[in-house]
């Protein structure tokens, strides 16, 4: 006889199912996870339900997963986060990115190398810093960026010449703001103005 297990739609919470066992709350699945009509495999004891259902999520989320990755890359912790927050047991999180980091579908250096270059000439290392931990990830970019005076000297430079090539620089009004941008963006101010000083030499030479 199989053990009594039904799945349905939380009232007071979208995208959410809860599943009863005998009767009883077990727990909340998502639909993400678990599709819009979730179909419990059948089993006879309840020791056979906890093992069941963590193959039905394991095989679940890592379907999720790999649909992901498949429209763009993601860091881990990305991807642990989006597990996390679709109800997905930490287990079964570890289980599925540890296999797939084995497999190469995950690259986390890749990734953050990626985002590196992709910032690092509109943005300085401590902005490019803030925007990776908040997107939960806390790897040290120490190793993907060079931080020498040269490399922020040429981010510097490059936003000059394209952000900025309209702006008057020889007006102390224009050049503040520019100043002020450029800060906000992560550059530090020593930086910028010894970047002004290499702009402003090689055009007059």
């Amino acid at each position: 006889m199989s053990l009594s297990i039904t799945v349905t739609p939380k009232e007071s919470i979208k995208e959410r199912f809860e599943i009863h066992v005998e009767g009883n709350w077990w727990r909340d699945i998502h639909q993400t996870i678990f599709g819009r009509n979730p179909l419990p495999p059948k089993v006879s004891t309840l020791e056979e339900w906890g093992d069941a259902f963590n193959v039905w999520e394991y095989r679940s989320a890592k379907r999720y997963v790999i649909w992901r990755l498949s429209k763009q890359s993601y860091h881990s912790e990305n991807l642990s986060k989006m597990l996390r927050e679709r109800l997905v047991q930490g287990q079964t999180i570890k289980a599925i990115i540890d296999e797939l980091i084995s497999q190469g579908f995950i690259d986390d250096e890749a990734w953050v190398a990626s985002f590196v270059r992709s910032q690092s000439k509109r943005c300085g290392l401590r902005v490019i810093q803030q925007k990776l931990r908040a997107k939960g990830i806390s790897t040290d970019t120490s190793s993907f960026v060079d931080d020498s005076a040269a490399a922020e000297n040429d981010a510097i430079l490059h936003l000059l010449n394209t952000r900025y090539r309209k702006k008057d620089l020889s007006q102390p009004k224009e050049k503040q703001k520019v100043i002020a941008s450029l800060m906000r963006k992560g550059f530090q101010y020593q930086q910028i103005v010894a970047a002004l000083q290499d702009r402003h030499c090689k055009h007059t030479h």
